[in-house]
């Protein structure tokens, strides 16, 4: 719950953390999965598709070590 109202759209924070390849990704939910820490990660994977269905471009977010107050960010749908 926000403190205050925000307007559908608004800008509230950009996500921030280290940005890594694939492999590193991988790796990382592997460890954090395994860990199952109180703490929890925030490794945000974003894939961008093609009209086809083709994934074309995969970015991984890793706020967990390095990141900002958008990582304690949560959303639903009205």
């Amino acid at each position: 719950m926000a403190a205050q109202h925000i307007d559908q759209g608004e800008f509230v924070a950009q996500y921030a953390g280290e940005l890594l390849r694939n492999v590193e990704a991988d790796k990382r939910l592997a460890q954090y999965d395994t860990n199952n820490t109180d703490v929890g990660h925030a490794l945000l994977v974003v894939r961008e598709v093609l009209p086809s269905g083709t994934a074309c471009l995969r970015f991984n977010i890793d706020a967990t070590r390095i990141g900002n107050i958008a990582r304690f960010f949560n959303h639903r749908s009205a």
